[in-house]
């Protein structure tokens, strides 16, 4: 595969075993955990990352992220008196709606896998709302042949899904 080389090969070239978007974050914010990012600039850990991403985007059917303020969610359903529902759910929920319209757009006749990764996190109520999201998701892709489900499962069982 293309992309696993290409990542693979930037990864060695910068000495770098494993990639894990945390470790990197919090060389900068714990500069005392060994890492090794550690001896690195800033400038050099920027670069480092938009080289990842540029890989990901390249060798991606239709990359899709973005950014949703959690406040939002929280404050609509607060003036429409409605129930407390933790704000991630809907970023999840949005973000699946997001995947499907931009497939649809983009590859209409789409019917291959897709394979999902999320960064990790320990929050139950995180885990919870990717499960519930994803669930609904996987439930509504019947242009799609397989989510690659196991995937997200695997990580989801172990709870901590993985970037």
């Amino acid at each position: 595969m293309r992309f696993s080389k290409q990542w693979q090969d930037h990864l060695e070239l910068n000495k770098v075993p494993c990639f894990h978007a945390s470790e990197l974050a919090y060389s900068t914010t714990y500069p005392h955990r060994p890492s090794v990012y550690n001896e690195w600039e800033q400038r050099r850990k920027d670069a480092f990352v938009l080289a990842l991403a540029r890989i990901a985007s390249r060798n991606a059917l239709c990359p899709i992220g973005g950014h949703f303020a959690t406040e939002w969610s929280y404050e609509e359903n607060v003036a429409a008196g409605k129930p407390f529902e933790y704000p991630y759910k809907n970023c999840f929920d949005l973000f699946f709606v997001s995947v499907l319209e931009e497939i649809q757009r983009v590859k209409p006749d789409y019917k291959d896998s897709i394979l999902f990764f999320f960064d990790r996190n320990q929050n139950p109520k995180w885990i919870q709302a990717l499960k519930d999201s994803y669930g609904a998701f996987s439930k509504s892709t019947q242009g799609l042949q397989s989510t690659r489900s196991w995937a997200i499962k695997k990580c989801l069982s172990r709870c901590r899904p993985q970037i």
